[in-house]
Parts: C-alpha cells; structure tokens; sequence
C-alpha cells in the first residue's frame, strides 16, 4: 500500500483510539452507581474504579513512551490497542470487583 492509500486508515484508528479513553472514562463515571449495585461496592473500592486507569496510564507513560521510541512505534500503538479492547471485553464480563478492578488497570 502506497503511503497516500495508508493515511485514511491511519487517520480512522488515531481517531478511534483517541475518542476511546474518554468515551471509557467519561461513561464508567456514569455508570459507578449501576456498578456500585452490581457489584456490592462501598465508596472506596468505587473509587479505584474511577482512578485505576489514571493510575495505571501514569506509572506506565514514560517507560513504555521510551520502549515506543526504541522498538517502533506502531508495534506499541498495535498492541496497546488491542489489549485495550480485551480489557474493556473482560470488563464486561467481569464477576467479581477485584477482576473488575484489574481489568481496568490493565486499560490503563
């Protein structure tokens, strides 16, 4: 494929992935009190729901922003994509709070 042929793809997955983490952390905090129900959660492990990705994304920027720029770019941007998206799935089908929790530190 021609590097012409290439952008439009390429400017449908940033547009797709940057619309994605807001759009996750905007509707988990609407959703906290749905999850609070389901799940039996008090105010603290609620509040690990809302702040694991932040936390999660903080402690890993750098370090994976450095590996991004050693090993390529694309590759990283591929596969934190994907995992993503799998952590989302296991969000929803998530049982327990613990799991629940994890798994949105791994969107992180």
């Amino acid at each position: 494929m021609t590097s012409k042929r290439k952008l439009p793809i390429v400017l449908l997955a940033t547009t797709v992935s940057s619309f994605a983490t807001p759009f996750m952390g905007s509707s988990v905090n609407v959703a906290l009190p749905m999850i609070a129900r389901d799940f039996s959660m008090n105010a603290l492990s609620l509040s690990w729901v809302a702040s694991s990705v932040l936390l999660a994304a903080a402690i890993t920027l750098v370090p994976l922003g450095r590996l991004a720029d050693l090993y390529g770019r694309k590759i990283f941007f591929l596969s934190g994509s994907l995992i993503f998206a799998l952590s989302s799935l296991l969000c929803i089908w998530s049982r327990t709070e613990s799991f629940f929790i994890a798994m949105r530190v791994v969107q992180g």
